[in-house]
């Protein structure tokens, strides 16, 4: 039994904890600023900010390898409290790297990202899981 909860904290331990840096200026006038981060597997990565404001980005069929690094463009969709979505197809550039800790059929990512389409500005993070 101790031997199981040691390993549960250790797994606990590795988990990656979301860094964010820098935001979005949205063409409406707010700012995006992501305070978490989720990667939905095989499709997405969908970041919030504190307002509970949606930034998904399309990421479909990439499949990333333990520091392994891929550039794709990306549909972006983009969700404010209270305003219909916006949809920008083809819009982001987005440039991933999977990092070492996986589980749950998904992998830890680092990564950037810009759109012009809905804003300017570059958001880079790492410990997207």
């Amino acid at each position: 039994m101790r031997y199981v909860l040691a390993f549960a904290l250790l797994l606990t331990a590795c988990a990656p904890k979301f860094e964010p840096k820098g935001s979005l200026a949205i063409d409406d006038g707010t700012t995006f600023a992501p305070v978490r981060c989720t990667v939905v597997p095989g499709t997405a990565l969908e970041l919030e900010d504190a307002q509970h404001d949606k930034l998904r980005l399309s990421v479909p069929n990439v499949v990333l390898g333990a520091f392994e690094e891929k550039k794709v463009t990306s549909d972006v969709r983009y969700e404010a409290t209270g305003k219909p979505p916006r949809m920008a197809p083809v819009c982001g550039t987005l440039t991933l790297k999977g990092e070492g800790y996986h589980g749950s059929g998904k992998r830890a990512v680092s990564g950037s990202f810009s759109a012009s389409c809905i804003g300017a500005g570059e958001i880079s993070f790492t410990g997207c899981f």
